[in-house]
């Protein structure tokens, strides 16, 4: 039996892509070192359009949700009528916190995230922190 998992970083292009882009690099690259079955995009699903058109053909087991910046709940809504298999909430580390804007915002996205989860009564775990952490 093949095991299929999504990885689908998810948010929007208003934040800081450069920093975004290594975090992504980094969450494959982390992802591929546990199990390199994992069904990845070329790219940051960085709007509705492209997260749909990732997913379209797609019958995972396991989806991993990472708010790779802020994204509102309704990246997350689309998830949730697509796939009913369980999901796993990752929000990254702010990579710089230095006064001025946060460069993703990923913990507020995560917010809009969950809440939708629990309005869809769906049961999700969730993990906090960077690829590199342990």
């Amino acid at each position: 039996m093949n095991f299929e998992y999504l990885y689908l970083p998810i948010g929007v292009p208003t934040f800081h892509l450069e920093s975004a882009k290594i975090e992504f690099d980094k969450s494959v690259e982390l992802l591929k070192s546990i199990d390199d079955s994992v069904k990845e995009p070329s790219e940051m699903l960085l709007g509705i359009d492209k997260l749909n058109a990732f997913c379209a053909d797609k019958r995972p087991d396991l989806v991993i949700v990472q708010n790779i910046t802020f994204a509102n709940g309704e990246y997350m809504a689309q998830v949730l009528k697509k796939f009913d298999c369980p999901v796993v909430l990752w929000t990254l580390r702010e990579p710089v916190i230095d006064g001025g804007r946060l460069r993703l915002n990923s913990l507020t996205g995560a917010f809009s995230a969950g809440n939708v989860l629990n309005n869809f009564g769906r049961a999700f775990e969730y993990v906090f922190g960077s690829p590199e952490e342990s």
